[in-house]
């Protein structure tokens, strides 16, 4: 079968199916988000609670970045960003998880042995360095070892700030559920 990264170029449309999951830098982010909403009404009655929820409002993603693989057998991943305003998007962006079929214009092509730095994907205001982000979630490990619930399992190390090429950049027009 041929890789559709050779038959493709910027410009062209796509429809593709696959599994859809969220970037793990996003997936780690907005568990953070959700981990600071959990406990701000602990600090309700004390100082600091304006700046818990400056943070939480900071983290809270207005874009989400999916990845998809294809059914076939290709080494090829797909990468959409998607707005996540209700006029856009009519679930919550964790929905937007599993079986899916992306329709859109291919933005960019990396081919392989390139990689795609995920972290670029966040907004300005949430790109950090690999190193601070590594630090921070890995805080938040060590609460996870202690009985609280931090995410979904997430497994966040220095390989989820990458994605291996061959990957193709898609400007999603419609995002749907197979059926």
């Amino acid at each position: 079968m041929t890789d559709p990264i050779d038959q493709l170029q910027i410009g062209e449309f796509i429809e593709i199916d696959g599994t859809v999951s969220l970037s793990p830098v996003e997936s780690a982010l907005s568990s953070l988000v959700d981990l600071v909403n959990q406990f701000k009404g602990l600090f309700s009655e004390q100082a600091g609670t304006e700046q818990v929820t400056l943070l939480a409002n900071l983290l809270k993603p207005k874009n989400a970045t999916v990845i998809l693989k294809p059914y076939n057998d290709v080494s090829t991943s797909f990468i959409a960003s998607l707005n996540l305003t209700e006029d856009n998007l009519f679930a919550e962006h964790y929905e937007i998880e599993g079986e899916f079929t992306i329709f859109g214009r291919v933005r960019k092509i990396t081919p392989e042995p390139g990689k795609v730095e995920l972290i670029k994907f966040l907004p300005g205001k949430l790109r950090m360095k690999e190193d601070d982000m590594l630090k921070l979630f890995s805080g938040f490990n060590d609460i996870s070892n202690h009985g609280f619930s931090f995410g979904n399992g997430i497994d966040f190390d220095e390989k989820s700030f990458y994605l291996d090429g061959p990957v193709i950049e898609i400007s999603p027009i419609a995002v749907y559920q197979n059926s």
